[in-house]
């Protein structure tokens, strides 16, 4: 399988962070991981790569929406604005501890949303999310557990 060139997490809990960058490292299949702790730093990071390395943008980006200051839903508005060819180099999955339905209705009907898990990540899930036969909203935890 051929590695995953970068991955961005953006969550201002610097724990999860953590947490998830450890698990995606354990999953040996990503050359590159950045931990941001807010929208308005990964907006900053994107729009660089832009400018002066678009190889390196990232190819999944683990939003968390729920971060003081720029929510994960306002970076998605923004995030919104580049070009349709950046927009498509990504797929972007919603990290989050919300439990509120509107929430995922929500990412459903937002094109930019591939996906929405609950944090923190684990190895099952990751390895679910980046397999290239992976579609859209098809986490399904129930077929993700082991049957004893």
């Amino acid at each position: 399988m051929k590695k995953i060139n970068h991955v961005l997490l953006i969550d201002d809990d610097v724990i999860i962070n953590m947490i998830n960058n450890r698990v995606i490292e354990i999953s040996e299949q990503v050359t590159k991981i950045t931990a941001v702790s807010s929208a308005e730093e990964a907006l900053t990071l994107l729009n660089n790569l832009i400018r002066i390395d678009q190889t390196e943008f990232p190819a999944f980006i683990f939003l968390d929406i729920n971060m003081p200051e720029m929510d994960g839903w306002e970076f998605l508005q923004v995030f919104a604005e580049f070009s349709k060819e950046i927009l498509l180099m990504s797929k972007v999955i919603v990290l989050t501890s919300s439990i509120d339905a509107s929430d995922l209705k929500k990412a459903k009907n937002n094109a930019l949303i591939f996906d929405f898990i609950s944090k923190p990540l684990s190895l099952e899930i990751f390895n679910h999310v980046v397999d290239p036969n992976h579609q859209r909203f098809s986490i399904n935890k129930e077929s993700l557990m082991p049957i004893y």
